[in-house]
C-alpha cells in the first residue's frame, strides 16, 4: 500500500508545480512568454467575463496616452 501512495506523489508534485507556478500567468515564476499570455482579466473592466469593444478601445486609449507621455 505504501508503495502505491509513494508512486503518485512525484506526479502530483510535478502537476502542482506546473499548474500553480510555471504555467500560471499570475505567478512570479510563470515561464510563458509575456507576448503569449492572456490579458483578458486586465481588459475586463466590469469583471463580467466578457471583453467588450468599449473595453478594448479604453485600453487602446490608455496605450496612446502612455506613448504620448513618453515621447
Amino acid at each position: 500500500m505504501i508503495e502505491r501512495i509513494n508512486s503518485w506523489q512525484p506526479k502530483f508534485f510535478t502537476f502542482h508545480v506546473l499548474a500553480m507556478h510555471l504555467l500560471n500567468e499570475e505567478s512570479a515564476y510563470c515561464i510563458i512568454p509575456r507576448q503569449w499570455r492572456n490579458f483578458e482579466k486586465l481588459l475586463d473592466e466590469d469583471e463580467d467575463g466578457v471583453v467588450t469593444e468599449k473595453e478594448i478601445e479604453n485600453a487602446k486609449e490608455v496605450l496612446r496616452k502612455a506613448r504620448m507621455k513618453d515621447a
